[in-house]
């Protein structure tokens, strides 16, 4: 079995310090879950989650009520997330 590589994900919030974050299996982000909790009300209890995949990270929206946007694209099924 190949070990699967760890991504780091840096979040930038208006009013917080920058932060990275290592993403090494599935991570939850939302308003009120156990992951990467973001503080900002336009995001939902539970947005989106992201996942380690051979290429990179793939990004999937949880039915959040204002959506996930990759590149400004609203996305409705999973996404697969380059550095940039």
């Amino acid at each position: 079995m190949t070990a699967m590589a760890i991504y780091w994900l840096q979040v930038s919030e208006p009013g917080h310090p920058s932060r990275v974050v290592p993403v090494d299996s599935r991570l939850e982000a939302g308003r009120d879950c156990d992951g990467l909790l973001i503080l900002d009300p336009t995001v939902s209890r539970r947005h989106l989650w992201l996942e380690p995949a051979p290429d990179g990270l793939v990004c999937v929206d949880m039915g959040s009520a204002n959506g996930t946007y990759v590149d400004g694209e609203r996305i409705s099924q999973p996404v697969a997330l380059r550095a940039g």
